[in-house]
């Protein structure tokens, strides 16, 4: 038979390996929630700097300055004529792009989006294969398609060349 003091010892011995398993336990789920901690921190961090490196789209509604928006009409016809004029519009597709695309304010934001989509997609040292299909497949197409229905009543005279 075991005596009173024995089992005491047993139940202290017990008692302090469940303690230490239950710090082990402790320690292992603090581990994991610095771990998840950690990774919730960089994923911010990474979508921080993914925000910070994308071209922001243009609130033409907010560029009322006649320089500012002077200056950002000048940059998308740069890129019009550097870029998606000769890259993407053959003479079938170039009529989709009227020479008073200025005075359409549809116009202008279509043409300022795909820029800026076309800046995040190229604009940089290895350019995004499924994001380029994307928009010489899908966005492109449909873009030209909404910009094409603004000629559809214009009255603006042809002033100059589509681009500038």
């Amino acid at each position: 038979m075991t005596s009173q003091h024995e089992l005491l010892r047993r139940l202290e011995e017990k008692r302090q390996e469940l303690e230490a398993l239950r710090h082990e336990h402790e320690t292992q789920r603090l581990r994991q929630l610095a771990q998840q901690e950690t990774t919730r921190h960089e994923m911010e961090t990474i979508q921080l700097e993914l925000a910070a490196a994308t071209p922001a789209a243009i609130d033409w509604t907010l560029l009322d300055e006649v320089p500012a928006r002077t200056a950002a009409l000048d940059q998308l016809a740069i890129w019009m004529k550097t870029k998606l004029i000769p890259l993407y519009l053959d003479e079938e597709h170039l009529d989709g792009i009227q020479t008073c695309w200025q005075r359409h304010p549809v116009a202008v934001m279509e043409l300022s989006q795909l820029h800026q989509e076309w800046l995040r997609i190229f604009d940089r040292d290895k350019p995004l294969l499924e994001a380029a299909a994307q928009f010489t497949g899908l966005k492109l197409p449909s873009a030209m398609s909404r910009i094409t229905a603004c000629w559809q009543n214009c009255e603006h005279a042809d002033e100059s060349p589509a681009g500038s």
